[in-house]
């Protein structure tokens, strides 16, 4: 990857849950020039998500390497093969905040399939880090907030949030986004919302 912002913290995502105790600068690795950059970890609620904050910004206009092996499972099988990444930084930091560019149904929408399921288009890539039902809602009026499953596409510039049933029909739902949501760079989403109202 080229021109990643300095102030970008480093983030791995795994097929399934690890052992959080496998998980140190031995096994997930950020180097510049074959020295190791200092940083601390967190491994996010569910145990598939590493993510490495450097300490300071990344050196810019600078070759990193990203080198990921031995991290185990919860059966402690280890990782098969290592994953290495090579990445150079931006000459500056990402100060730049996301915001939805487009959404489906639109705003005011009315006669909305029951069945549908809301795409939200960001300017920027999206962190997976928060991207859950706390931080993405839909939420029927006179109801509250109703079950549904939220997911990144492989870009992380879309998001598609499915209800787990058949909306009610002739009802009014809102979506909603909070500030919880970021890019790479830690930059929060500004709070945005949307309605639409269902057909019968």
């Amino acid at each position: 990857a080229a021109s990643v912002a300095r102030n970008t913290a480093v983030l791995v995502e795994l097929s399934e849950p690890i052992d959080r105790t496998s998980v140190s600068h031995a096994t997930v690795d950020v180097e510049r020039g074959g020295v190791d950059v200092a940083g601390s970890f967190e491994i996010l609620p569910g145990n598939r998500m590493v993510r490495f904050q450097p300490v300071s910004l990344l050196a810019a206009s600078t070759a990193h390497r990203l080198t990921v092996s031995g991290l185990r499972d919860l059966a402690g099988n280890v990782l098969a093969a290592p994953v290495v990444i090579d990445f150079t930084t931006s000459p500056a930091s990402d100060l730049v905040f996301p915001a939805v560019t487009s959404i489906a149904p639109v705003n005011g929408a009315t006669n909305v399939p029951r069945s549908t399921a809301v795409v939200l288009q960001f300017s920027e890539p999206i962190s997976p880090v928060n991207v859950n039902s706390a931080s993405v809602r839909l939420v029927e009026s006179g109801v509250g907030d109703i079950a549904t499953t939220p997911s990144l596409s492989p870009d992380r510039r879309s998001l598609t949030l499915t209800p787990a049933s058949l909306l009610s029909p002739s009802k009014f739902f809102s979506v909603i986004l909070n500030a919880s949501l970021t890019d790479a760079a830690g930059n929060a989403l500004a709070g945005f919302s949307s309605g639409f109202t269902t057909g019968p």
